[in-house]
């Protein structure tokens, strides 16, 4: 009686090259090209984390052998094209694909708005800066006496009177 032994894992794994780096790696069959890239060290843009949401992790598939969900992130040209979301294709075999400079993660900017540029125009960010902690907003610790026939202003009036005693404030709101 003998014994049949079942595919081998060798038989389960693909090879998945990315270009242009030349990185390539084996990884089981089924593995998502996001994660076939972050196992090659390769650094691809997810925003959403992989969830198919972003559309950042876009790659073009050379050759080979790819499933792929469908998604309304791209257009029907960039499919003709072979563009496919990494994060939603699974490996079916060896492939080759190719990372545009738009997909990679060093080419994702941190945008930032005009207040916060005219701000860092000010301060640099690097060197010996002596940053003041100013907040806008304190706490106190008021004890207030109870209103009487002596002392009838409004409670406001009253809590007003309380915080200049302990702090110069010219105008409260």
């Amino acid at each position: 009686m003998g014994v049949v032994a079942g595919p081998t894992q060798k038989e389960h794994r693909a090879q998945v090259t990315f270009w242009p780096e030349g990185e390539r790696v084996r990884v089981p069959l089924e593995t998502t090209l996001l994660e076939a890239a972050k196992t090659a060290g390769v650094d691809l843009a997810s925003s959403c984390g992989g969830d198919g949401l972003c559309g950042k992790c876009r790659v073009i598939v050379r050759q080979g052998n790819v499933t792929a969900q469908p998604t309304s992130l791209l257009s029907r040209e960039e499919i003709r094209q072979g563009y496919v979301l990494a994060c939603l294709t699974n490996v079916s075999g060896d492939v080759e694909v190719e990372i545009p400079p738009e997909s990679r993660a060093e080419a994702a900017q941190i945008l930032i708005d005009v207040d916060a540029q005219r701000f860092r125009a000010l301060h640099p960010v690097a060197g010996d800066i002596e940053v003041r902690h100013a907040p806008l907003i304190r706490k106190l610790y008021l004890d207030l006496p109870r209103p009487s026939l002596d002392d009838s202003l409004s409670d406001q009036s009253r809590l007003f009177r309380e915080i200049r005693r302990q702090r110069p404030a010219p105008i409260m709101q």
